[in-house]
């Protein structure tokens, strides 16, 4: 009778205690080389995942916990800045945003197309490359204490407008499925979006202030932790029930909360969360690497990887002095976003799904 109660809490935990062991002793041993901790968390993903020892093989429990990592993180990250700031970055956003994604999906869909691609695919596949990560960026830019500087910025202005975007591109793509590609819904689409980001800010600029400070009466540092949490994932839930990402919502959460005395308390109270599920995140990416298909077609894949980090990198940098940042700002700002991130995985499954991508044309 105890095994059977304790059958689905074992299951729950195995994967996450050979992650943790696994990253505790990578982490300590990148630590004192010096090396990011990231790091560590991708190579435990490849460790003990499917390709690995096997000792993983269900990745969905840690998949949602790297979800919250994400969420976790673009919380702290509008607990940094203001609205003043993000007002301040709105040319850098919304012009540095557009180019960056629609020069790299013509970019992508014209080697595509070169390789012999049909132009569908090759624009889906296109649509797939502009993202980058967010969670990767963010993170290191925060270690470096580099999300104040120019590069920086621009970075995390350009990750912004991909998130936004991707409510866009995921519009296109049954679009192109079906061969009926309508602009009109697509900026309908974006406009909505933009609508439903200025409601959710609006809501919660009118609610947060009035029940932070009955919180902060209680004096309870419990109450105070359960709150800010309960603010978080509920703004993201909001968010994503109303057809944005779950990041964007945690996001705008953390751009109001800036603006109160107590915004510097939550950061502390969050941070060791959302470490821990931000190290999942990478960790999960691990769990998809499997080193022999990377063995069997290395060729191919060091060509994609160049043509990528060459061809992000450039666009960037291009995007970047457009906006008339220094050389090495904009070198910077090239390095910082040349890989394609989570949102990629997402627009992939979702062009998977629609036969926009298959094994025969990707």
């Amino acid at each position: 009778m105890i095994a059977a109660s304790t059958a689905p809490t074992a299951e729950l935990l195995v994967p996450l205690l050979w992650v943790f062991g696994v990253a505790t002793l990578l982490v300590a041993l990148l630590h004192l080389k010096k090396m990011p901790s990231l790091l560590g968390f991708l190579l435990t993903g490849v460790i003990v995942g499917p390709a690995g020892l096997g000792a993983v093989k269900d990745a969905d429990t840690i998949a949602i916990m790297a979800e919250l990592g994400v969420v976790l993180l673009l919380f702290t990250i509008g607990l940094e800045i203001s609205l003043k700031d993000l007002i301040r970055m709105a040319r850098q956003v919304l012009g540095g945003g557009a180019v960056q994604i629609g020069l790299t999906v013509a970019l992508f869909a014209g080697l595509g197309v070169a390789m012999g691609l049909e132009v569908t695919p090759a624009v889906a596949i296109g649509l797939l490359a502009s993202a980058s990560s967010t969670a990767l960026v963010l993170r290191l830019l925060g270690d470096r204490g580099e999300l104040g500087t120019s590069h920086g910025q621009l970075a995390l202005a350009i990750l912004l407008a991909q998130d936004f975007a991707v409510v866009g591109l995921m519009l296109v793509q049954p679009m192109l499925a079906t061969g009926d590609l309508n602009v009109q819904r697509v900026v309908m689409g974006l406009g909505e979006a933009l609508l439903v980001t200025v409601a959710i800010y609006g809501v919660a600029r009118f609610v947060f202030p009035w029940a932070l400070a009955r919180v902060v009466a209680l004096r309870s540092r419990e109450v105070f932790l359960l709150a800010t949490l309960a603010a978080v994932f509920g703004t993201a839930m909001v968010a994503d029930a109303l057809g944005l990402s779950l990041a964007l919502g945690a996001f705008v959460a953390g751009l109001v909360i800036s603006e109160s005395e107590y915004s510097h308390q939550m950061f502390a109270e969050v941070l060791p969360f959302r470490d821990l599920f931000n190290g999942l995140f990478f960790a999960s990416v691990g769990l998809l690497i499997n080193p022999d298909a990377v063995r069997e077609h290395l060729g191919l894949l060091a060509a994609i990887v160049a043509a990528i980090l060459l061809g992000k990198g450039l666009i960037v940098f291009v995007t970047a002095k457009l906006l008339r940042l220094d050389t090495m700002a904009a070198l910077l700002s090239g390095v910082a976003l040349m890989q394609v991130g989570e949102f990629g995985l997402v627009l992939g499954q979702q062009g998977a799904s629609l036969g926009l991508i298959t094994a025969t044309n990707h």
